[in-house]
């Protein structure tokens, strides 16, 4: 530790716990990100359904316009 070569012993019931733990954490994390992009998908379609819509056209020249924005900014 602080930079000093160090030795960590581990049991290998505390490991596999450790791993446990750590895939809960990802499963975890994983739930919540799919929760979110469901939430904006439903959006989406919620604002697709009062009709507010964007032309493709449009969509893409913003894209573009924000594209050429960063290139800039780089």
């Amino acid at each position: 530790m602080n930079g000093e070569a160090a030795v960590v012993v581990q049991d290998a019931r505390a490991f596999q716990q450790m791993l446990n733990r750590l895939q809960q954490l990802e499963d975890e994390l994983n739930q919540l990100k799919l929760e979110s992009l469901q939430q904006e998908v439903q959006k989406g379609i919620d604002q697709a359904d009062k009709g507010e819509l964007l032309n493709g056209e449009e969509v893409m020249a913003r894209l573009q316009a924000r594209y050429q924005a960063a290139l800039t900014d780089a």
